[in-house]
Formats: structure tokens, C-alpha cells, sequence
């Protein structure tokens, strides 16, 4: 069995009778397989819209980042140049990957100096670890043997 972490004999003084055991140690994960239970966390959201102080700070931090990159002048001029028609497909597509370039960052950096997460209000030790590992082993040992029945 290629899974096998390790493994070994017990010494014939330490067993019982005259036979020696074997003993191995296998991943838990090659016994029982996956749970088929698992729970999809949701990762955290950074922008709270629920709330009118972020929304405002978020609005405005947009408005100045966009302002300092120039985004809105630029998106003028190339409006203005797009119905004279004095630009090709080729500039086109170059501005406007340029212009969705601008937006994108603005957003991304308004975004991060609005995050707001709730984080820490459930306690973690140790021994709350382990008997949630315990718990998931005996909850797969009863998955894998309703399985089987």
C-alpha cells in the first residue's frame, strides 16, 4: 500500500502471546475519503453596502482616485473623438482597454481603504481545534459506514 505514513513490529517481549503485530499509519483521508459534507465558506466581502458612511467614502474616494488618474477628461475626449469618427478600431480598442484599465484600479483602491470586516468575535483555542477534528473523524466513520450499508 503506497499510503502507508509508517509503520512497524512490536517487539515480541510487548505483545501478547507469541505473535508479533503489525502496525501501520494511514492518512485518515485514504480510510475515509473527502466529506461529502463539506460547507463552502464565503469569503469575506470588503465593501459593506448597507451601511451610508462607507457608501459616502467609497463614492468619494472613487471620485478622487478617477479625478487623479484623469479617467473622466480622458473618457471625454475619446467620446468626442469617437463621433467625429477620426479614430480607427485599433485606437478605439486601445482607449477603451486603457480607460476599463483606469476604472478598475480606481475601484479596486476604493475598495481597500473601505474594508470594513467583522472579524474575531468567536473565541479559538487549541482544544476547540481538536474537537472539531475529532468530531469531522467520527462524523466520516458514520458517513462511510452508512454508505456501506
Amino acid at each position: 500500500m503506497k499510503n502507508i505514513v509508517r509503520g512497524g513490529w512490536i517487539q515480541v517481549e510487548k505483545s501478547i502471546g507469541d505473535h508479533r503485530s503489525l502496525y501501520i499509519d494511514v492518512p485518515i483521508k485514504t480510510l475515509l475519503g473527502e466529506s461529502k459534507f463539506a460547507i463552502h465558506r464565503h469569503t469575506a466581502r470588503r465593501l459593506i453596502c448597507d451601511h451610508p458612511k462607507i457608501v459616502d467614502k467609497y463614492n468619494s474616494l472613487l471620485n478622487t482616485q478617477l479625478q487623479n488618474q484623469n479617467t473622466i477628461r480622458k473618457y471625454n475626449e475619446f467620446a468626442s473623438q469617437y463621433e467625429n469618427g477620426t479614430l480607427s478600431t485599433e485606437n478605439i480598442m486601445i482607449i477603451l482597454n486603457k480607460l476599463d484599465n483606469s476604472i478598475t484600479n480606481s475601484i479596486l483602491h476604493a475598495e481597500k481603504k473601505c474594508r470594513k470586516l467583522k472579524s474575531g468575535s468567536v473565541p479559538y483555542t487549541p482544544e476547540l481545534n481538536n474537537a472539531g477534528k475529532i468530531i469531522n473523524v467520527w462524523n466520516n466513520v458514520a458517513n462511510q459506514k452508512e454508505e456501506r450499508m
